[in-house]
């Protein structure tokens, strides 16, 4: 007994070919499929096989769904024979138009002619008796931003994904009414998840007229000798992919639902991606998570943290300076406004993506009751310019271990507190042409009991680390960092405090 053309239904599949039914629109058939019988009676039909092969090839005049990211079967050709699955030859796509908030584009090639496809090929293996179809690659594709006009900024260069899978997660049963508002028609809702790994290169200074300042500092080459390049690690960005089949086996049109889960990219300490001269090849820090804003449920990067000025990102004056701050303030300390800069395009208050890292700041000693060490969080933020959208723009935000009455600060045993009440991050060129990258707080009080001590004087302090040769070096030694406190009277010059 044969049949061509024969259609096939996928609710029977295992979930690792079952998953695939969501590439493939419409019903999927068997190019042809037979019954191979050795004996047959009046009451059975004994010794039968299952033989057959399926052909499918994706209609290359099929118009594209425009859905970003997509995922689709480009092909899939199988031999069945003696009733088992003995050869298998599949090719899965998942199109990627736009990572991290903008858009992006692989290399073109014959197989991926609008640059935005990257192709896994599946492999069929037998575990004992079963058969799995596993689905990786670990040949790289690589982003990049798509620049339209001169003058654009991006603040990642590139994107390396080393290492891409697909899996199965699972299937359920269940009524179209569980699903929709439908009838009780039984459906089949199947789920599977890509998974990429790979490493972002950040771009060394992105920003124009900054006076080369690298903030987020990754992207590093190996050795002169080589073509191989560091970046910041990464592991863990997923596209989810659900959808339901049909009584027949068959994609229902409009089920599918194809997600990338940027909150779940997971990246990983690299120091050797660390470029010398940047934020983290001077300031040691260490990576503590990656965050993404969610709009709709208002998540914002950073919470409670405070902006930092960043002096080199400020709007320049007309002689390409930052803009002076007045020393004659007439103000007392404990109502002195923070310093306003003018408005950069190249800065941001509500990022979109964020990385964040610990500070050590040594420990409290004998004025702690806990005896404890303080870490700050400091935050590297990036998204759309405000005022020019089509720019990327950086934010960085810091929150030292405790908040008290919309200030910044932490408390000394219980009663003595330390407030600051604005931060600034600098860079500075030395004279042997390397650069070294400094936080300074404003206005900071010490106050017992509300009071602040000692009164009338404007204390500000730094913190920094020495420049050092080798960025790995200074990314991992979280002890060498400094501070250097000052000390003003606001008082008339002649006067004492």
């Amino acid at each position: 007994v044969i049949a061509f053309d024969a259609p096939i239904d996928g609710n029977g599949m295992p979930s690792d070919l079952q998953m695939l039914l969501g590439g493939i629109p419409g019903q999927l058939r068997a190019h042809h499929v037979g019954i191979q019988t050795s004996k047959v009676s009046a009451d059975e039909v004994a010794q039968s096989s299952v033989f057959g092969v399926i052909n499918y090839q994706r209609d290359k005049n099929q118009p594209p769904s425009g859905n970003d990211p997509e995922y689709e079967v480009a092909e899939l050709i199988a031999q069945i024979s003696n009733s088992a699955l003995v050869q298998l030859h599949v090719k899965v796509d998942l199109i990627v138009k736009q990572l991290l908030g903008r858009e992006m584009s692989l290399p073109v090639t014959k197989e991926n002619p609008n640059g935005d496809t990257l192709r896994i090929k599946g492999q069929y293996q037998m575990h004992g008796d079963v058969g799995r179809v596993t689905f990786t690659t670990d040949d790289p594709f690589i982003f990049t931003p798509v620049i339209a006009g001169e003058g654009i900024t991006r603040v990642i260069e590139s994107v390396h994904v080393t290492h891409a899978s697909l899996v199965p997660v699972g299937s359920i049963q269940a009524a179209t009414s569980d699903l929709s508002d439908s009838d009780d028609t039984p459906l089949t809702h199947v789920a599977a998840h890509f998974t990429l790994d790979g490493q972002i290169f950040f771009n060394s200074a992105p920003f124009p007229n900054a006076d080369g300042l690298d903030l987020f500092s990754y992207g590093q080459d190996l050795a002169a000798t080589t073509d191989k390049k560091q970046g910041l690690t990464f592991a863990g960005l997923a596209v989810s992919i659900d959808f339901n089949l049909d009584e027949n086996g068959t994609l229902v049109a409009g089920s599918k639902l194809v997600e990338m889960l940027e909150d779940q990219l997971t990246p990983a300490p690299t120091p050797l991606a660390v470029r010398p001269q940047s934020l983290l090849g001077s300031l040691p820090m260490q990576l503590s998570g990656f965050e993404v804003a969610d709009p709709t449920s208002d998540t914002k990067i950073g919470g409670k943290a405070t902006a930092v000025n960043v002096l080199q990102l400020m709007a320049k004056t007309a002689k390409g300076t930052v803009p002076p701050v007045s020393s004659d303030d007439p103000n007392p300390v404990e109502v002195r406004p923070p310093p306003t800069m003018p408005v950069s395009p190249y800065t941001t208050t509500s990022p979109a993506y964020g990385l964040n890292y610990n500070i050590s700041l040594g420990s409290l000693g004998e004025l702690s009751g806990a005896h404890a060490g303080l870490a700050a969080s400091l935050i590297l933020g990036w998204g759309p310019s405000p005022t020019v959208p089509d720019n990327d723009a950086a934010c960085v935000m810091i929150a030292l271990p405790s908040l008290s009455a919309g200030y910044q600060g932490f408390d000394l045993q219980g009663f003595i507190s330390t407030k600051f009440q604005g931060a600034n991050l600098l860079k500075v060129d030395l004279e042997d042409g390397s650069a070294v990258y400094a936080l300074s707080f404003d206005n900071v009080q010490l106050a017992v009991f509300g009071y602040g001590l000692p009164p009338g004087v404007l204390i500000d302090f730094l913190l920094f680390s020495g420049n050092a040769a080798d960025a790995k070096e200074k990314v991992t030694d979280a002890s060498s960092i400094g501070w250097l406190l000052s000390a003003t009277t606001d008082k008339p010059k002649g006067e004492s405090v």
